[in-house]
């Protein structure tokens, strides 16, 4: 009974769980909170159709910066930004500073980078962290 509870509240998200375990530093040290959007279908800054979702956003946040990790999942395409606000609107995140794009499949060098970051001057990709 209580392995079936348990279940219910288990996510069999890969990314999600990846996520949480490389980014630990993040809300144990700094306080830094987490959630997970759906955003719908991938849109241009007008709001036209580029591609059918499920788009999810991933998202790590303190006061003062937002760490976004885009998934457009039937393509497996990742992008990642840096906003000053969580947000769910695609657009002001996609406006936000651009991770170069070599670390957007490579979570573990994006964790790497943004801890020697935070250790060296208390920034993420130049946004000062609460």
């Amino acid at each position: 009974m209580f392995e079936f509870i348990k279940n219910l509240f288990r996510s069999d998200d890969k990314t999600e769980t990846e996520i949480k375990e490389k980014f630990a530093f993040l809300f144990d040290k700094y306080g830094f909170s987490f959630s997970k959007t759906c955003l719908g279908n991938l849109e241009d800054e007008d709001g036209k159709l580029i591609f059918y979702g499920p788009y999810d956003a991933y998202q790590m946040y303190d006061g003062q910066v937002c760490i976004n990790i885009l998934h457009l999942v039937q393509r497996d395409e990742y992008e990642v930004f840096i906003t000053d606000t969580c947000s769910t609107n695609q657009q002001y995140i996609r406006k936000g500073i651009t991770v170069p794009s070599y670390m957007w499949y490579d979570l573990s060098l994006l964790a790497r980078e943004i801890k020697a970051e935070i250790s060296s001057s208390r920034t993420i990709f130049g946004k000062s962290i609460g």
